[in-house]
């Protein structure tokens, strides 16, 4: 919400955005957001057809900071923790990114590497 977001897309993995920590870690900006469930077999058909680029956010992807323009419509698909992006959208022909780290580490927090994506990619020109 922080960037403008407020159309968020729940798979079957997400966590449910009105938990009670949800609703506390967010200080109550999840009332601001419109969630719409999409149920697994639905999924593939749905994100193929809209018209808008959906980025996957992957550690094999392509550097975030050589994006250089972006429509102000996208999607972003965010792995689950530890599993990471479910198979068959994996196998989806989105454009895979990843944000760049000086560290040999496996990957950042999904909240963090979210917050650092959409803060980045809601400021391009």
């Amino acid at each position: 919400y922080a960037f403008g977001i407020k159309n968020i897309v729940l798979l079957k993995e997400s966590c449910n955005p009105y938990l009670l920590k949800s609703i506390k870690s967010s200080a109550g900006s999840v009332f601001y957001c419109n969630f719409f469930d999409l149920k697994s077999e639905d999924r593939i058909h749905f994100l193929e057809k809209i018209k808008i680029p959906i980025f996957i956010l992957d550690t094999t992807g392509k550097d975030i900071t050589t994006l250089k323009k972006i429509p102000q419509n996208f999607g972003l698909i965010l792995g689950e923790e530890g599993k990471g992006i479910p198979q068959d959208l994996e196998n989806l022909n989105f454009e895979k990114i990843t944000i760049p780290m000086k560290t040999p580490i496996d990957s950042l927090n999904v909240s963090v590497a979210c917050g650092i994506t959409l803060f980045y990619l809601t400021n391009l020109p």
